[in-house]
């Protein structure tokens, strides 16, 4: 559900005169004042970090690093925060501070998805050769006064989004979502809980398009001679595609239909990991997942002139 939000004239030009009096100018211009008007659409749900860098600056912060002080979140709820293991100036001299964990009261179901998505701070404002954060998503549960785990997921190293997804054994309830910094750089991040019927989920990196579980598509270097490399691969099948690529298929048959929705989560990890190892093999310049691609525009001999959900109709 989308909120969309009146922004009014006098506000808005209040805040663009309030940034502009930086020095001593003179209070008596005659020159036309600047002015804005429209509406801003709010995602229902959406919420903010209670002790982000801003609010600490300002004396602001609420904390939310233990189970309780949990931040409550309502279902389907997108949450934009920070976390630094340490505090420190960036280039531009602006500050930074220490918040290296925060703790999120929610309610889960099985399917549910949780995504922990992050973002670096512009490279001219980090230190040459600064270390991507190591940081860590854990699902918690109270149980008889003690925090027990109930899963995790952790990375260094790079940027990737840590994504959880609820098997059809979870155990619906309350639970604590706990997103950690160990160290690295400070960064921004957006916690995201999606349910297994939710039509879409929010995704504020580059969306990755479907692509086949277990197949790839591998470019070969000219001189690399494509059959020994090809051969040398795991694979249970293989297709000239010509130019030098070609469609593989892994050597590790499933069928997707009996999956639940957590294993075919997983079936989508390890087929990344797969092509990852396939991008570092001798002779491959290129690997790719087998994307799965869609018109958005009717062919002009059909018909049909619009398109839904991806159909000519």
């Amino acid at each position: 559900m989308i909120r969309t939000v009146p922004v009014t004239a006098g506000l808005i030009s209040f805040t663009l005169l309030f940034a502009g009096c930086g020095g001593g100018g003179s209070g008596g211009s005659s020159e036309a004042q600047p002015d804005l008007s429209g509406v801003i659409d709010i995602e229902s749900g959406t919420r903010v970090d209670s002790d982000t860098a801003d609010d600490r600056r300002v004396d602001l912060a609420t904390a939310n690093n233990t189970a309780v002080s949990a931040q409550t979140l309502p279902p389907g709820a997108t949450v934009g925060g920070y976390l630094s293991s340490g505090s420190d100036t960036y280039a531009n001299f602006f500050q930074y501070f220490e918040d290296a964990v925060d703790v999120y009261a929610v309610d889960l179901s099985p399917g549910d998805r949780v995504s922990f998505q992050v973002f670096s701070s512009p490279e001219d404002l980090l230190p040459a050769g600064a270390a991507a954060p190591e940081r860590s998503l854990r699902i918690l549960k109270q149980q008889a006064g003690t925090v027990v785990e109930v899963a995790s997921q952790s990375a260094s190293g790079d940027l990737r989004p840590l994504v959880e997804v609820l098997d059809d054994t979870f155990e619906p309830g309350s639970y604590l979502v706990e997103v950690s910094t160990t160290s690295g750089i400070p960064f921004r991040y957006v916690l995201s809980l999606a349910g297994e019927g939710t039509a879409s989920v929010m995704n504020t990196s580059y969306s990755t398009p479907p692509f086949m579980i277990d197949e790839a598509v591998v470019t070969l270097a000219p001189a690399s001679g494509n059959l020994p490399v090809i051969a040398a691969m795991a694979t249970s099948q293989r297709r000239e595609l010509g130019r030098g690529a070609w469609l593989v298929r892994r050597d590790r048959p499933r069928n997707l239909a009996t999956m639940s929705s957590g294993q075919r989560e997983s079936a989508r990890q390890e087929t990344l990991e797969w092509v990852r190892e396939l991008q570092q093999q001798p002779g491959v310049t290129s690997a790719e997942p087998n994307y799965l691609y869609s018109s958005n525009k009717c062919p002009r001999t059909m018909i049909h002139s619009t398109v839904a959900n991806g159909v000519c109709r």
